[in-house]
């Protein structure tokens, strides 16, 4: 292939979605994170359950979330290629950079709201 047809197909070999998924993976997995940790919280504390069931619910979430996406941080190259992301794409390394930030603040996100088990009570009365 030449340089000329890599220039009228960018990411030959790569789809948009893939791309798309490759960059956004953390965002999911923090949303999902948040979702799941307030409406379990919610569904927890409304049921009159103990509070340590609460806080033990939000610790599992919030470890079954980092561990995957610490996982793709320090694997970023191996994930890629999962995707269908290979050399052919123009310009790998912006989208990994870019990957790598937008995945590093996903995992702060997760591991700052799931730190909230430590710090603060669950299920208190009067809210």
């Amino acid at each position: 292939m030449s340089e000329l047809d890599r220039m009228r197909n960018p990411n030959e070999g790569a789809g948009a979605v893939a791309v798309l998924l490759y960059i956004t993976v953390g965002l999911f997995l923090w949303g999902l994170h948040l979702t799941i940790v307030y409406a379990a919280h919610t569904a927890i504390c409304a049921l009159a359950a103990a509070p340590a069931a609460a806080t033990v619910t939000i610790a599992a979430v919030t470890v079954l979330l980092a561990l995957p996406l610490a996982a793709i941080l320090f694997n970023q190259r191996r994930f890629a290629r999962l995707l269908g992301i290979g050399e052919t794409v123009t310009e790998p390394r912006i989208y990994d950079a870019i990957s790598f930030f937008v995945n590093l603040l996903s995992l702060v996100g997760i591991l700052w709201s799931g730190l909230a088990v430590a710090m603060l009570s669950s299920c208190i009365l009067a809210r």
